[in-house]
């Protein structure tokens, strides 16, 4: 397929392309790459959204087919150009390519579409997040639907033939793009502006710039959508038919994750504002900075909460609208402002993995309401790559696709997405913001400030090995063992004369708790996980050399760290000595456990304190000083490691413990233990496995 782009736009920001063409039909199939994003209307109605991510200079082709009952239609395809560098897309330039199919022939190719500049779309606004592209906001004139039916008034954008990229098929199953109408309004009232309102300016919304990443800044911003939302003043209570200056509040069952319509009737000329959340935050009242400014007696929908702008922003000249938000977000709650004179009814079309194989089954209220939770989490996070999170990032990190994979294996009988997201990785090139052989920690992205995670990296290794048992794909793996080999040899620079790794460089990870506060200079949960993944490449490689280096760095392990309570965290170097430190985490113990560095026999003390005495509610008196682990990934390792063990009724239980309240709050499952970050988190779908295990296990 040829590939097309708008002369002159190659290398700006936030640049939106529409590519449109009249077709001849009945039926036909559509087969479609560009980047960065893009999304296709036919007759104005909504067919898909891209791309199915891949690797730098890749890029998988999509297919959808369209039944029409007319002689001819029209094809719209809008491409997002960003330009910049994300966790989300990768930085390159900007394609379209297209061919239309009709009895297997060829009816139209990319030359047959004509290219217009959406100039409704403001471009110099703030980032969404620090992870992904540029946030929305809209200035119409007029309904972009008689655009779509072969009218409209945008400027022409001559098209130029461009390199574009390699193209794949893909393996992978189109999303899932349902129907989500929205109509259970909770909390409706009056909204005013309110200049004196609080602002909440994080610094990476446009001048965390270091010199290699790209965005607007604030002096140069058309619009300040994170200003404008946060001085929106809200005053509960309003009658039923009165439009003017108006918010509505709706809730969905669960979060969800999609696409954004609004059927507006513009009575006059307005501003409307669509704000959203995973969950209604009111512990804001409680902040001892932040809740003097959130008093009021609406329900607190803080938009900003996640460090995302969860608003877009249309300014509409008086007609009838369908809008739509270009990119897809996740939320539970929605408002809707109004500030004029305009009826607003939301919908979603939800943007997930479609192949769920079956309901699971739990025969338990409670753990059924966990199950069908993770059940969400896992289709919001498994669409093309395996995500973190449907909301703040979109990014395919390491060490979460693990625990995500094993879920993707339990609910689709496969593992299509995984397989993706690790050919991205195998396709990768050499990046030179990183040291040479080092792996990105999360990927399809550009890393430009030269940040990795070496621990992620060495996850990999042991998702290859868990891959191959599960999959008994041994082609890919052979396809990897250069790239496993350069990755040890990067990694092997950080070696003492222990074999230990001491000092490593960039970002050492551990969890999101007081485990990542000890990590210099020799952390022995990296040196564990670091067992782990030379121990994974022996087997996958047949490397005895391997195995008799693995076996060493445990011994070192065992009696460097082990106190004869404990194991420490970390020792810290001082002039020629390592001395050993007195910080203890529970995350530690369970990297011991989960790495076979220990079991139940070697150490029975250690294990029955951790695994009988130690609770996930305990009490700061107990063991005050080995820190609590979070969820991500200090808990999952425990309860896998409990699972190993045949625990299966203690899992059961503490699966109620982790788990219930993140379920009944949000029906998905969370990155921390508490709400303040991501809610919907891709690897803890994996609780689903811990809890039909168990249950099958007891039966």
């Amino acid at each position: 397929m040829k590939s097309f782009f708008a002369a002159g736009y190659e290398k700006e920001m936030n640049v939106t392309i529409a590519f449109r063409a009249k077709i001849p039909t009945g039926r036909f199939t559509l087969r479609i790459a560009a980047s960065n994003t893009f999304r296709v209307f036919v007759d104005g109605e909504f067919l898909c959204y891209g791309p199915l991510r891949t690797a730098h200079d890749y890029s998988n082709i999509s297919e959808y087919v369209y039944d029409s009952d007319k002689h001819s239609c029209y094809v719209v395809a809008e491409v997002a150009s960003y330009n910049i560098n994300t966790f989300y897309t990768v930085c390159e330039a900007p394609f379209f390519a297209c061919e239309v199919l009709s009895d297997g022939n060829i009816v139209a190719d990319t030359s047959a579409f004509a290219g217009y500049l959406l100039s409704d779309r403001v471009k110099k606004v703030q980032k969404y997040s620090m992870q992904r592209p540029f946030a929305e906001s809209y200035i119409m004139d007029a309904d972009r639907q008689g655009f779509y039916m072969g009218g409209g008034n945008f400027p022409e954008a001559p098209l130029c033939e461009v390199p574009g990229n390699w193209l794949l098929k893909c393996e992978l199953k189109n999303p899932k793009f349902d129907f989500i109408r929205v109509d259970k309004a909770i909390e409706s009232g009056k909204v005013a502006r309110d200049n004196k309102a609080f602002v909440h300016h994080s610094d990476w919304y446009c001048d965390w710039l270091e010199e290699k990443f790209r965005a607007y800044k604030n002096s140069e911003l058309e619009h300040d959508l994170l200003t404008d939302a946060c001085q929106l003043k809200y005053i509960p209570g309003i009658t039923a038919n009165d439009f003017t200056n108006r918010y509505d509040l709706y809730e969905l069952s669960r979060n969800t994750t999609g696409f954004v319509e609004l059927d507006v009737i513009a009575h006059t000329d307005s501003e409307i504002y669509f704000l959203f959340d995973e969950i209604l935050y009111d512990e804001i009242k409680q902040n001892t900075e932040l809740g003097k400014y959130f008093q009021g007696s609406e329900r607190q929908l803080v938009f900003w909460r996640g460090n995302t702008i969860n608003a877009v922003k249309w300014k509409l000249k008086t007609g009838k609208y369908k809008l739509q938000t270009f990119e897809p977000y996740t939320m539970k709650y929605l408002k809707v402002v109004v500030l004029g004179d305009a009826s607003v009814t939301p919908n979603i079309i939800t943007y997930e993995n479609p192949a769920i194989a079956m309901k699971l089954n739990a025969n338990d209220e409670i753990l059924q309401n966990i199950l069908d939770a993770a059940a969400a989490t896992f289709r919001q996070n498994a669409v093309d790559v395996l995500t973190d999170c449907p909301s703040r990032e979109r990014a395919g990190w390491l060490c979460d696709s693990y625990f995500t994979a094993r879920a993707e294996k339990l609910f689709t009988g496969g593992n299509l997405v995984e397989k993706n997201m690790l050919t991205a990785y195998l396709l990768s090139p050499q990046s030179e913001y990183l040291p040479e052989g080092m792996l990105p920690m999360c990927y399809p992205a550009d890393h430009c400030n030269g940040n990795y995670i070496a621990n992620w990296a060495l996850w990999l290794i042991i998702e290859l090995e868990d891959y191959q048992k599960r999959t008994g794909d041994t082609a890919l793996i052979a396809a990897f063992k250069d790239k496993i080999y350069r990755l040890l040899k990067c990694i092997a620079n950080f070696e003492n004369t222990d074999g230990l790794l001491e000092r490593v460089d960039r970002w050492v990870f551990i969890e999101w708790s007081r485990a990542n506060e000890f990590t210099m200079d020799v952390n022995y949960p990296s040196n564990m996980l670091y067992y782990g993944a030379l121990s994974a490449a022996a087997q996958l490689y047949d490397n005895k050399a391997l195995t008799k280096k693995a076996a060493n760095i445990k011994t070192a392990i065992v009696l460097q760290s082990y106190n004869g309570e404990f194991f420490i965290d970390n020792a810290v170097r001082e002039g020629e000595t390592l001395k050993p430190t007195n910080n203890t985490t529970e995350t530690c113990q369970y990297y011991a456990f989960w790495f076979n560095i220990v079991d139940r026999e070697s150490h029975p003390a250690l294990y029955n304190t951790m695994f009988n005495v130690i609770k996930p509610n305990r009490g700061s008196d107990i063991y005050p000083n080995l820190y609590k682990s979070n969820a991500f990934i200090g808990n999952f390792l425990r309860l896998d490691y409990l699972a190993r063990e045949g625990k299966h009724r203690q899992v059961l239980d503490e699966c109620v413990d982790y788990f219930a309240y993140m379920a009944n709050r949000t029906g998905t499952l969370w990155e921390h233990d508490a709400p303040n970050a991501s809610c919907n988190h891709g690897f803890a779908s994996y609780a689903a496995a811990f809890i039909l295990n168990a249950t099958n296990s007891r039966k």
